[in-house]
């Protein structure tokens, strides 16, 4: 069951990033903030490694808010943490990917 569990919340934070990176495009709600972010990685070359994970990349944006999202919705099965954990992260990744061919 925690397979299936696992499987579905991947695709569900997959579609989640790239819907959060679509509203982070000039024009959109967030737009304002996508500008920030674009500001701030051309002034300040020091923090430019956390901009991807604030939404800077819908794939750094995903694998975080997947792994987050795993301790806190499975912390009760610390015990069967192992490859399936990860095999949710190649989940979300290929998701991304696919919606990526797609242009959705």
């Amino acid at each position: 069951m925690i397979f299936a569990n696992i499987f579905i919340f991947a695709l569900i934070n997959a579609c989640l990033a790239v819907f959060v990176v679509f509203c982070l495009q000039e024009g959109n709600i967030f737009g304002f903030y996508g500008a920030y972010l674009g500001r701030i990685s051309e002034n300040n070359k020091k923090i430019f490694f956390m901009l991807k994970p604030l939404g800077g990349c819908h794939y750094c944006l995903s694998t975080w808010t997947y792994l987050v999202g795993v301790f806190i919705f499975f912390i009760d099965d610390f015990s069967k943490i192992d490859m399936l954990y990860i095999y949710g992260t190649g989940v979300n990744y290929t998701t991304i990917s696919i919606l990526d061919k797609l242009e959705i």
